[in-house]
């Protein structure tokens, strides 16, 4: 931009005008009454209106929309979870259904609305306004509409039905002059809203009855056409089923491989048997052959042979074997074992006989199987046709059942007079007493309100349209009251500068607590707490100095304390310390305090020093389970002997010195009281501990 046109710019913005907001206050004050007057004639109107006003009272019935069949009114057939509950949209229709007109003439007839006066503007007349509003076409006429469509506009009119929130609750109002009719139309509609949909229900139950029946009576024609069908071809196929449901000829069959199989072990068990006699009388064993001795005959034999063998025997005594006696005796012993050989023989012939009968039967059976086999073949595929008529039978026969059923359960629900709707109501209507309109105090305030604003609108839009509510703008500076703080401010921000927070100890002696650190943190264990003890090699020195160095580095990042032994000489009464603890006048929570400058916890010794054979132990054991380091400030080694008592119990120690010669002599001490390894540091600065309430360390 240039500067002529940055110039420009500014001096048009100079000459505008600006809205003068106390020249509008001034014009509304001095018109105020063109502000008071309208603002009290609207509120008697108001007053007077509410008063003279007819009052409006409107009776509410909620219902709710879910569904009502249970264990008794449902169909056998349907499970309980088959009827989902209704959704937003099957609530929304529900709305739909009460507001239509079928229910709405219902209403009107039940209640009676027909020629009351409320409700039909034709029955008390037309009154002289309304036939001014007639004339000028703002109204219709109500004798342009029959009486319905009159009662049925005022119903409407009066009837609001609506979701409650977002639940599946229908409120259904009915508002009316009549509190006692407004209550009585809304249980009414609700009623009747309910048993239209009970209606609806055995309607479509008595649709459906209607439906079944013409489809029974098909089926049953459909069935018994099947049936004869299958009954026909099964006779002139000659599949005549027998027992357990199976045709003849499959019968037959497996009776002839039944007497096949009985056949051949016959003929087996009979050859086997030939056989086994044929070896046992090569081999002289005729007694052991089961069918040879179970003979009679062969029995007989064998006692006679065994009652000569006796008698030869006692023969031998007396008679030598060439005499005549002995020589009959044999004669007569040969001719029964050949008796007995002929008696088998003729039994092995039987058996053998018995097993070509049997293979005979075998023969003639395998032929009559084969014959049969292929009869059986021949009818597999009439038998195949005739189980395709018999499942179509089946099928139209299971289709006629089940049609039966939901005709019986059709015609049982057509009838029942009980059927339950898919609502019900959960809050009846009452008689009204506070009337919804109109509320007087409300009415009367919003009126007031209502002309306050239109009257002051008047009034600026006049001083607007006059251009009286406009000034010339002026570029006026800033005021010195308005500046001068921020100046002010803007100095002493400059010259307040942050106070720098005082070191500890020096560059040199910070080295030296650093190194001696990292020595803590290479041997220090790992399983418990360590504890540093720091005392001065004499009473010249104090080693509070140099614990606090050391506490406060080791606070960076490890959980440390620092317990003091000495009690300071401090002026009044010292805060509660390692003293009253030890004492039992004080707990861990209250002897425990923060330094504001570091993380460090420290416990000083309280009204008095601490001497280590006061129950000393337990308390560093009980810190020990919290801390990682635990620093000892002890009084100097020279000067009480908390020092060299604590030393044998010490993981390190830190000697303050003073000289070569003290040093040495307190190093000593502390050897011989059993010291671990010593550190020798120089006396430092005296720092000073910023107490802080620490109640959450315990």
């Amino acid at each position: 931009m240039s500067a002529a046109l940055h110039e420009q710019v500014f001096d048009d913005a100079a000459n505008e005008s600006e809205l003068d907001v106390h020249g509008i206050g001034r014009a509304i004050a001095r018109r105020k009454w063109q502000v008071i007057v309208p603002v009290l004639v609207a509120c008697v109107a108001a007053a007077v209106y509410v008063n003279v006003v007819a009052p409006r009272y409107t009776g509410e019935a909620q219902v709710l929309v879910e569904n009502q069949e249970n264990y008794f009114t449902r169909p056998d057939n349907v499970p309980p979870e088959a009827a989902p509950a209704p959704d937003a949209e099957a609530v929304t229709s529900q709305i739909q259904l009460v507001t239509s007109r079928d229910l709405a003439r219902d209403a009107i007839k039940t209640l009676g609305l027909v020629g009351l006066p409320e409700l039909d503007p034709g029955a008390g007349g037309i009154g002289p306004l309304a036939r001014i509003l007639i004339l000028l076409g703002i109204r219709r006429a109500p004798t342009d509409l029959s009486v319905e469509d009159r009662i049925l506009q005022s119903y409407y009119d009066r009837l609001a039905v609506a979701e409650v929130g977002k639940s599946r609750v229908l409120a259904i109002d009915f508002w009316s002059k009549d509190p006692e009719l407004a209550a009585k139309a809304a249980n009414t509609i609700a009623d009747l809203y309910i048993g239209l949909q009970a209606d609806a229900k055995r309607n479509r139950a008595r649709v459906a009855a209607d439906s079944l029946a013409t489809q029974i009576t098909a089926l049953k024609a459909k069935v018994a056409d099947a049936q004869n069908q299958a009954a026909a071809f099964r006779a002139s196929a000659n599949l005549l089923v027998g027992n357990n449901n199976t045709t003849i000829s499959t019968q037959q069959l497996a009776d002839i491989t039944s007497q096949l199989a009985m056949a051949r072990t016959t003929a087996a068990d009979a050859q086997a048997k030939a056989h086994l006699i044929r070896d046992m009388l090569r081999q002289g064993r005729l007694n052991e052959v089961p069918d040879v001795a179970n003979n009679e005959l062969i029995r007989q034999i064998s006692a006679q042979r065994i009652n000569l063998r006796a008698q030869i025997a006692l023969e031998s005594r007396t008679y030598l074997p060439g005499h005549p006696r002995i020589k009959e005796l044999n004669a007569q012993l040969g001719d029964l074992e050949s008796a007995l050989k002929a008696a088998a023989e003729e039994t092995a012939r039987t058996l053998e006989n018995d097993a070509q009968i049997a293979g005979a039967r075998v023969v003639n059976l395998q032929a009559a199987l084969d014959q049969q086999k292929k009869t059986v073949g021949d009818s597999s595929t009439d038998a195949v046709k005739l189980r395709e008529l018999d499942s179509d039978a089946q099928l139209l026969q299971s289709q006629l059942d089940a049609a039966t059923t939901k005709y019986q359960e059709a015609l049982a629900r057509q009838s029942a007079v009980s059927t339950p709707g898919d609502a019900r109501v959960i809050s009846r209507a009452i008689a009204p007493t506070v009337p919804t309109f109109p509320k007087k105090l409300p009415f009367m305030i919003f009126a007031t309100l209502a002309s306050l604003v239109l009257s002051v609108s008047w009034v600026v839009a006049g001083e607007l349209l006059s251009g009286r509510a406009f000034a010339p703008a002026t570029a006026e500076a800033p005021p010195d009251h308005l500046t001068a703080p921020a100046r002010q401010s803007e100095t002493a921000a400059t010259a307040h500068e942050p106070p720098q927070a005082p070191a500890d100890v020096d560059e040199e002696g910070m080295t030296a607590i650093e190194n001696i650190l990292s020595r803590f943190d290479d041997d220090a264990p790992g399983d418990y707490a360590v504890r540093v003890l720091v005392a001065g090699s004499s009473s010249e020195v104090s080693g509070l100095a140099t614990a606090l160095s050391f506490a406060r580095a080791l606070a960076r990042d490890r959980r440390v304390i620092l317990v003091e032994l000495e009690a300071a000489g401090a002026d009044g009464t010292p805060p509660p310390g390692l003293f009253e603890l030890i004492a039992g006048d004080a707990s861990f929570a209250e002897v425990i305090d923060r330094d504001r400058g570091s993380r460090l916890h420290f416990i000083a010794a309280g009204r008095s020093s601490v001497d280590p054979s006061d129950d000393l132990d337990l308390a560093l054991e009980a810190l020990s389970q919290t801390y990682d380091y635990v620093v000892l400030a002890t009084p100097p080694v020279n000067a009480a002997p908390a020092a060299r008592v604590l030393a044998r119990e010490a993981d390190f120690i830190v000697l303050v010195g003073l000289d070569d010669a003290t040093d040495a002599a307190a190093r000593d001490a502390l050897v011989r009281s059993g010291a671990g390894e010593i550190f020798v540091v120089t006396a430092e600065a005296e720092p000073m501990l910023e107490r802080q309430s620490c109640k959450t360390a315990a």
